[in-house]
């Protein structure tokens, strides 16, 4: 049985080496001692169990602890700052081992581009800080990125990367997924103190805003590793890559249905934070970064070109951003036929088929089928190497069992006779609209305000009255994204499980997010193409596939064509 031991203060220091001593000190105690307070400048001497302090039951909830039994507060604080982080979004992380990347010799024009940007001097005065790399869905953004980041990890270049995706879409896990690369980085050896320094005097730092928190956990570590000659100030080592930003989302599990909080008026909670509104923080954050005198940061990103990405380029980022549009300057066809023929090589090789399968008309043929997007030679590829289909159980249908056949349902289902003949995916996915910004109501607003003229009164109450349209339908866009979201969650889920047949729910569930996400989006909506495009692909995963599935997404591509 332990017993307790009260310490008195002491005026003095203890030199005594023995068990007597007039300073109130104790030596060679050997019970167990508890509930001590306020103990400053002890000399501990010799330990042979073990020191802890458990924070007090009045503590901050939040904080991390300073000491819990015999873990360091390093440890402690590194749970803190994990428990922030979106594994998956990093560029080599366990549950990225299958995202796209370039294979040999394919993209090697943009890929250079982008090197040689980020190889380029550093110059605090430079105009261009942040490469802009932008194209329509499928072009291949991530998979250029991707492979981007290894090599400039392999230079040391790389500072952090972020791939926003369906499984890694929250902006709020961004700070906290940088700096955790930081703490590894090479190049930046007494980093890992800084921060978890900043983290402990600040415990709820990664409740506060972007911006704050970039200031908190890597700015002010950066500065003060720099001022004790911890930081390079000759090669740019402070690289960001962020990956599809049009993917971010602060709340992308929550279910769309779910209404808004409300008072008993009918208002908002709190104000409705929208899809536009997350992308912009993001893009401020990184401009702000960048912007810093004290250190080299540089950020690739990639993204579609929608509204708020656009608007935020062409304004308050279009002094400092280089662009870079994926089109039909980089020979994306060039590119997919080399891609394609070495997922063939593999193919022929795995299945024992001759080395020139499926010959140069077939190839031609879905090359042209592909329409110049990288998304869809991969889906293709993917189908025909039967990575989207269960295995054969005895007794049961042979019809999608080998390459061959997969290829021959391929080109049964988009070459004449089929409904989906003559249809050409490239301007499927080109559908898009142009939508108005209420920064032109503003700017007719602050006309009004110096001429005083009912014509530029008319105008800024037009203009916002768009602009609350646009938002209107914003709103509907996220619905409409969480919807497909989900259907490619699943659908992703399916193609890694290893027993197909015990899945084959997840895509019937997928079907069924991608009919729900195509119901709200009717008309010429600007999501339509890409959902009808996943829909088609999940259907192939169907054997046997119905007409009416065929001829219904028929009828959808058409319309999205039409409009």
């Amino acid at each position: 049985m332990s017993t307790s031991v009260t310490i008195p203060p002491s005026d003095g220091l203890c030199n005594s080496s023995t068990d007597r001593c007039s300073h109130h000190c104790v030596h060679n105690y050997y019970a167990g001692v508890h509930n001590l307070q306020n103990v400053g400048n002890a000399v501990l001497g010799r330990n042979y169990g073990h020191i802890g302090q458990q924070a007090p039951s009045g503590d901050q909830r939040g904080a991390p602890e300073r000491l819990r039994g015999d873990e360091s507060p390093s440890i402690e604080l590194l749970k803190v700052l994990a428990k922030n982080v979106a594994s998956s979004a990093i560029h080599d992380s366990d549950e990225r081992f299958n995202a796209p990347r370039c294979m040999p010799e394919t993209r090697t024009e943009a890929q250079e581009e982008i090197l040689n940007w980020i190889s380029e001097p550093y110059n605090d005065t430079a105009a261009e800080k942040i490469l802009w790399v932008t194209g329509p869905v499928g072009t291949g953004k991530t998979a250029i990125l991707s492979s981007i980041a290894e090599r400039c990890k392999e230079k040391g270049h790389l500072a952090a990367s972020f791939f926003f995706s369906p499984f890694s879409a929250d902006r709020r896990c961004l700070t906290a997924t940088l700096a955790s690369q930081l703490l590894e980085h090479r190049g930046l050896r007494g980093i890992r103190e800084h921060i978890l320094s900043a983290l402990q005097h600040y415990p709820f730092v990664l409740t506060k805003n972007l911006k704050q928190q970039f200031d908190t956990l890597i700015l002010g570590p950066l500065l003060e590793l720099k001022q004790r000659g911890g930081l390079s100030t000759t090669a740019p080592l402070l690289i960001l890559l962020i990956d599809g930003l049009e993917e971010c989302d602060s709340e992308p599990s929550q279910d769309s249905s779910t209404p808004t909080p409300t008072t008993s008026k009918g208002s908002p909670l709190s104000p409705v934070r929208i899809k536009d509104d997350d992308q912009r923080e993001v893009l401020y954050f990184l401009l702000h970064a960048v912007n810093n005198p004290f250190l080299p940061f540089r950020v690739v990103l990639t993204s579609r070109p929608e509204r708020a990405i656009r608007g935020f380029f062409g304004t308050d980022g279009k002094a400092i951003t280089r662009e870079l549009v994926l089109d039909d300057e980089y020979s994306p066809d060039a590119d997919i036929a080399r891609f394609c023929d070495l997922r063939f090589s593999i193919i022929c090789h795995s299945s024992g088929l001759p080395t020139d399968w499926p010959g140069a008309e077939k190839k031609q043929l879905l090359l042209k089928l592909a329409s110049g997007r990288f998304i869809c030679a991969a889906k293709i590829m993917r189908f025909i190497e039967g990575a989207s289909l269960p295995a054969k159980k005895a007794g049961s249908s042979a019809r999608l069992s080998t390459p061959s056949q997969r290829l021959d349902r391929i080109l049964s289902l988009f070459l004449s006779p089929s409904p989906l003949s003559s249809l050409d995916i490239r301007s499927v996915l080109g559908t898009s609209r142009e939508t108005a910004d209420s920064l032109y109501g503003t700017e007719a607003w602050n006309r009004y305000e110096a001429s005083h003229k009912d014509t530029d009164l008319v105008k800024a109450v037009g203009f916002y009255q768009q602009a609350q349209i646009v938002r209107a339908e914003g709103e509907m866009d996220e619905r409409i994204e969480k919807l497909h979201r989900k259907g490619t969650a699943i659908w992703s889920q399916y193609c890694a499980a290893e027993d197909k047949h015990v899945n084959s729910q997840l895509v019937t569930e997928a079907i069924d997010f991608y009919n729900q996400a195509l119901i709200r989006s009717k008309g010429g909506h600007h999501l339509r193409p890409g959902i009808l495009i996943d829909l088609t692909f999940a259907l192939l995963a169907v054997d046997p596939l119905s007409r009416q599935n065929v001829a219904g997404l028929s009828l959808n591509l058409r319309a999205s064509i039409s409009v």
